[in-house]
């Protein structure tokens, strides 16, 4: 239950974003760019329930370590999120990019070591933001654990 609650909560958040935005918007009259995501994981990656939502009005996103592609939105949720590094990158230039992210404690009973998140994105191969996200026992869900957009 806790784990369809945050991907569904991340999910909306990164929808919400996008709600401005049309489909006649063009990417190629200089407003697109070409973005990656990398997100490192670290600490107790087994205490918790994590998911990441990484959206990409515009264009299709390839998973770095799998090859697998996603339309324009790619939701992985705990178990797509098993490995150390997960990066994905736009095939084309994307209008909007966002990442959303987050995770809860899975077992309230059983006392867990702090897990790590540094998120790095780029835009057009420059690093626009590193961020480092910290977990800790008890973590329920929030709107602020990760939440980046780029225009």
């Amino acid at each position: 239950m806790k784990k369809n609650s945050i991907v569904m909560f991340l999910l909306s958040v990164c929808l919400l974003g996008f709600y401005g935005c049309s489909d006649e918007d063009d990417p190629e009259d200089g407003k697109g760019a070409i973005y990656q995501v990398t997100l490192q994981q670290s600490g107790e990656l087994n205490g918790f329930i994590k998911a990441l939502v990484v959206t990409a009005n515009g264009a299709k996103l390839v998973r770095e370590e799998t090859g697998e592609v996603y339309n324009g939105t790619a939701v992985l949720g705990d178990e797509e999120l098993v490995g150390m590094k997960v990066t994905l990158t736009t095939m084309d230039k994307a209008i909007e990019f966002a990442v959303s992210g987050g995770a809860v404690d899975r077992d309230d009973e059983v006392v867990t070591a702090p897990m790590i998140w540094t998120v790095t994105v780029t835009k057009n191969g420059k690093e626009v933001v590193k961020e480092v996200v910290t977990f800790e026992d008890g973590k329920g869900v929030s709107a602020d654990d990760l939440n980046l957009y780029y225009k």
